[in-house]
């Protein structure tokens, strides 16, 4: 086991705790309350627009990662790498688990409205423009440098950041919570559903 394998397992053991007792503490109904009354063309117009701004975004990253500058591809986690390991989301680490990567990311998925709540309270709440947006989806991008992922993911995640904060602009915290959650959630669930076909197709 490297030095990088145990940093990713303490970080998974917190994530683990910290998203089942959130489950546990009844709190979750209240932060789902950002999707009710959502009608099915709101559903539909929501999932299509991140789906959107989250392929631009991951499109940008691998580029990039692929074809841009090797600083880009920086990660503090790269410190404690030995060869042939890269750093990752320490966030998502614990998906990379056989079979327990189901039950992690189903109790992730379930924490994404709190955890985009803090975001938006964090980042966009008192925005007054977009000329104050812009610092501020930078330091939200560069903030998920803190979980591991590589500098050029922390940069390009601006993008969706003033995305948001277009929401913010236009329902309040509400309104950007509910679409950074669900942005999130898309990004979760299409990684959930891998991992279920793989864990199916292994254990065969």
């Amino acid at each position: 086991m490297t030095v990088l394998d145990v940093v990713k397992w303490a970080f998974t053991a917190g994530v683990t705790i910290s998203c089942a007792r959130y489950a546990a503490s009844g709190q979750m109904k209240h932060d789902f309350q950002i999707f009710k009354g959502l009608s099915a063309l709101d559903w539909i117009k929501v999932v299509v627009l991140n789906l959107v701004v989250l392929t631009a975004t991951l499109t940008g990253i691998v580029l990039a990662y692929t074809y841009g500058p090797t600083f880009l591809q920086w990660s503090w986690l790269t410190l404690f790498a030995t060869k042939g390991e890269q750093g990752t989301n320490l966030n998502l680490a614990g998906a990379s688990i056989p079979y327990f990567g189901i039950v992690f990311m189903i109790l992730l998925i379930l924490n994404f409205p709190r955890l985009a709540r803090y975001e938006e309270e964090e980042f966009r709440d008192g925005t007054k423009n977009w000329l104050d947006a812009i610092p501020r989806s930078i330091k939200f991008g560069l903030w998920h440098c803190v979980v591991g992922v590589p500098l050029c993911a922390g940069i390009l995640l601006a993008f969706p950041g003033l995305w948001f904060t277009r929401q913010y602009f236009r329902g309040g915290v509400e309104r950007s919570t509910l679409y950074h959650a669900t942005y999130n959630m898309i990004l979760g669930g299409a990684l959930l559903a891998y991992l279920v076909l793989a864990n199916l197709h292994g254990s065969h």
